[in-house]
């Protein structure tokens, strides 16, 4: 579940009442963590994804990786964000691959710029369904980068991989494919202007361009 769409208050105290009663026991620590990030209440997230992180729970590293990267509830240290990912990357967590792969893409948190190393882990994300690393992944074949030879077919499969979880990335890229009859499929405006609504409707500015284009 995403965390926008967490009850967070109900989560908040039936995760408390677990980390409480069972302080061992990673998970609950993290899911309290979780139900505060979902609240906006980034200094107890911070806290208690420390507590799960503090004991290798992957999950909690990840996200506060996340926290440190944006810093929310602690100061922005991208370096600190990068080993977390390392940790949990480590732990095969799809997100923390994802989220690696994109300090190497962007060449930040003390890393060197890094394209085939991002590659390399939005594929291991995106074999494991993380749909982000699918729409990234498509976009690195559709392009040639990262050392992959350049594929629309490719790019098409995983954008569509993507789209069908709802990321919009892979809607809009997938609806450029159809309007245009690439990647080895057919050129068809309805279906087109079907994912660009889907992403629109997710904010991706570019749906929201090309619907606007192709509706006028």
């Amino acid at each position: 579940m995403e965390l926008e769409q967490l009850d967070s208050p109900r989560a908040i105290r039936v995760c408390r009442e677990a980390a409480t009663q069972f302080p061992s026991v990673s998970r609950f620590a993290f899911q309290l963590g979780r139900a505060f990030h979902a609240a906006k209440q980034y200094p107890d997230a911070y806290r208690w994804y420390r507590v799960a992180a503090d004991q290798k729970y992957g999950a909690a590293q990840v996200n506060l990786g996340v926290l440190y990267r944006e810093g929310l509830g602690v100061a922005k240290d991208e370096t600190q964000a990068v080993r977390l990912f390392q940790l949990a990357v480590s732990q095969g967590y799809a997100q923390a691959q994802n989220d690696l792969g994109n300090m190497y893409w962007d060449g930040r948190g003390g890393l060197a710029k890094n394209e085939a190393q991002a590659a390399h882990l939005y594929r291991l994300a995106a074999d494991q369904g993380y749909a982000r690393a699918q729409a990234s992944l498509g976009i690195m074949y559709q392009e040639g980068r990262g050392g992959l030879a350049q594929s629309e077919v490719r790019a098409a499969h995983l954008y569509r991989l993507a789209a069908e979880q709802g990321e919009p990335r892979g809607q809009y890229w997938l609806g450029f494919m159809y309007e245009f009859g690439r990647g080895g499929l057919p050129r068809n405006m309805k279906e087109a202007i079907r994912l660009y609504r889907l992403a629109a409707d997710k904010g991706n500015e570019r749906a929201k361009r090309a619907l606007s284009h192709l509706t006028r």
